[in-house]
């Protein structure tokens, strides 16, 4: 090895605006060592961009130069025009761009001697040597970093999947995916519990053995929203179960993509929906029935109103005469109800005299 590269100081710069010191190597020679003073490096001001330096910043090549100070770009940069105060003394100079395989600069490794025409040809095919085994140790080094950062994302990733699996097997809800022919991909334990069938049962048939035969159009308006990239919301319609009989469900159709950000099928998320729809049928009977009931004591009201009058001359007479008859037909209701003293009173034990003698009492 040139004596001049051994004498030299080796910095490795990371490429933008100012130089990086990597390393002062103290190069062997034989058993021995010539050491080099760090403590001169201690107030080493960092190298800017400069038009010296930028050849090796930009990667455009090496620059070899016996005396430094004679280069034409040379002191041509403010605030100092030439070497910064307290710099180490610099005459020959050699600098080589560290450059990887895609072409990025990781940056160079400069030398430089205090006496000129230091550095020959040889030293610089050394030099050349050097950065381009040191661009191989950091690509292998970033292509390491790089596989282990993709090693822990798809172990995140899978983590992440598995969570998701976990809470749509665990969901009460019947969740399946298909693809966009319509065939069933995936089955979790709701949809078993809802539809009956197993997975082995189910994945790999066409989802329309699910569907009642005068509703099998809504499933091809279905496809054609899934295609089109529209997700379907609270879709209530009935699906048939193994035992044959239909359960009314509420379904929410999103569509699958891959990678790439194709859509390659549909999830299906189904709510039974059973007892909301029994309590709507009671909740719609009791509305019926409280509106007959009103509208028959309206009736009814009309009817004693309508009595009242014939044999009222005044206001008086016809409100105590109607008030009269509605007191006796309150009395006749409850006749055939039981009493807290007779629970077990029933109509049985009243007469049909008896209620007519009430409802005429007045």
């Amino acid at each position: 090895m040139p004596d001049a590269v051994r004498r030299g100081g080796i910095i490795l710069e990371s490429g933008a605006d100012c130089l990086g010191i990597c390393s002062l190597l103290d190069m062997p020679l034989g058993k021995a060592q010539m050491p080099i003073d760090h403590t001169a490096f201690e107030n080493f001001q960092l190298p800017r961009n400069t038009a010296i330096f930028e050849p090796t910043f930009c990667g455009i090549g090496v620059v070899r130069s016996d005396d430094i100070r004679a280069d034409p770009r040379y002191g041509k940069s403010a605030p100092y025009h030439g070497m910064p105060p307290g710099h180490l003394p610099v005459v020959s100079y050699l600098a080589v761009p560290v450059v990887s395989r895609s072409g990025e600069v990781y940056g160079g490794l400069f030398f430089g001697h205090d006496q000129p025409g230091v550095f020959t040809a040889e030293a610089e095919q050394l030099v050349i040597s050097i950065a381009a085994h040191a661009a191989i140790g950091i690509d292998n080094s970033q292509l390491l970093k790089a596989a282990e950062r993709e090693v822990i994302e798809r172990r995140q990733a899978e983590r992440v999947a598995q969570q998701l699996a976990s809470i749509v097997e665990s969901s009460e809800d019947a969740i399946l995916s298909m693809d966009l022919g319509g065939v069933i991909t995936s089955w979790n334990a709701g949809a078993g519990r809802l539809y009956g069938y197993t997975s082995n049962e189910a994945i790999g048939r066409p989802v329309s053995f699910l569907i009642p035969e005068d509703r099998l159009g809504e499933e091809l308006e279905i496809l054609t929203q899934i295609r089109a990239g529209e997700r379907v919301d609270h879709f209530e319609t009935m699906r048939r179960c193994k035992h044959g009989g239909l359960v009314p469900v509420s379904l929410r159709i999103s569509p699958l993509r891959d990678d790439a950000g194709a859509i390659i099928g549909a999830s299906k998320i189904a709510r039974d929906i059973s007892e909301r729809k029994r309590a709507e049928e009671q909740k719609d009977l009791l509305v019926r029935e409280m509106a007959h009931r009103v509208k028959n004591l309206f009736m009814v009201l009309s009817s004693v109103v309508a009595l009242s009058a014939r044999s009222a001359n005044t206001a008086d007479e016809l409100a105590t005469g109607v008030r009269a008859r509605l007191e006796s037909l309150a009395r006749a209701h409850a006749l055939p109800l039981p009493t807290p003293g007779n629970p077990g009173a029933t109509e049985a034990h009243v007469t049909l005299k008896e209620l007519l003698g009430t409802l005429l009492s007045p």
